[in-house]
């Protein structure tokens, strides 16, 4: 199925290289005698069949059948189908009418976009032949791969797991490592001049700051310092 796609995009080459021809011989200003163009023509428009018919099929099984972008595959076929009835639908028209192509596209206008058409067609085709032959391409994971995938994704998720539990315990050392701002059990924190107990170290230290009683004690420890009399001088 992937080279169906493949090939109906390489015979795009056969729709836009004799036209390619026949437009440089022109800007060169080179005659083409009737049968050699005929016969360029006749490839281009056997190409244009085989694209624009072969392709607008293979892009509807492949819009019903691949594994992904089937939303843009649809949308292609979509295109392809209005393109080619857009080419086809003037020449009916005029068959219908017994008038030629080119009585039917009379109109300035419509020549033009029917022109475009023509020329755009096939390569919008061949592109979406190329979509649709790497989605067809993408084959669904087999049971074994998606075993493979689970097991891989457990490993990933131990290898977190355990490398958190480190990583917290690293942490836990640090944080018992650092030294404690609460009194041990049995060691109360009371200030030494009036006795009241505090729940922190630096809490009995900003109170014996102020404490009245701590600041009698250490008045008392330290030592009284009187400046000596001066020595009078006998007359």
């Amino acid at each position: 199925m992937k080279q169906t796609g493949y090939l109906l995009a390489g015979a795009a080459f056969a729709v836009q290289a004799p036209r390619l021809v026949l437009t440089v011989l022109a800007a060169d200003r080179l005659p083409v005698d009737a049968d050699t163009e005929r016969l360029l023509l006749t490839v281009a428009g056997i190409g244009t069949a085989v694209v624009m018919t072969g392709g607008g099929v293979f892009l509807a099984h492949a819009a019903l059948t691949a594994q992904r972008w089937r939303l843009a595959l649809g949308f292609a076929w979509l295109l392809v189908l209005t393109a080619s009835a857009g080419l086809v639908a003037p020449a009916i028209v005029a068959r219908l009418a017994g008038q030629d192509l080119h009585q039917v596209l009379g109109h300035p206008r419509l020549a033009k976009a029917w022109a475009i058409l023509a020329s755009l067609a096939h390569e919008l085709t061949a592109a979406g032949c190329m979509l649709g032959a790497a989605a067809v391409a993408a084959k669904p994971p087999s049971p074994e791969d998606e075993e493979l995938l689970l097991w891989n994704q457990l490993d990933g998720a131990r290898e977190r797991a355990e490398r958190a539990e480190r990583e917290l315990s690293e942490l836990r050392a640090q944080l018992l490592s650092l030294p404690s701002k609460t009194p041990a059990a049995g060691e109360p924190l009371v200030c030494a001049g009036c006795g009241r107990s505090f729940p922190t170290v630096q809490a009995r230290s900003g109170h014996q700051r102020t404490c009245p009683a701590r600041s009698a004690e250490l008045s008392k420890a330290e030592p009284e310092l009187e400046p000596a009399a001066p020595a009078q001088e006998g007359g």
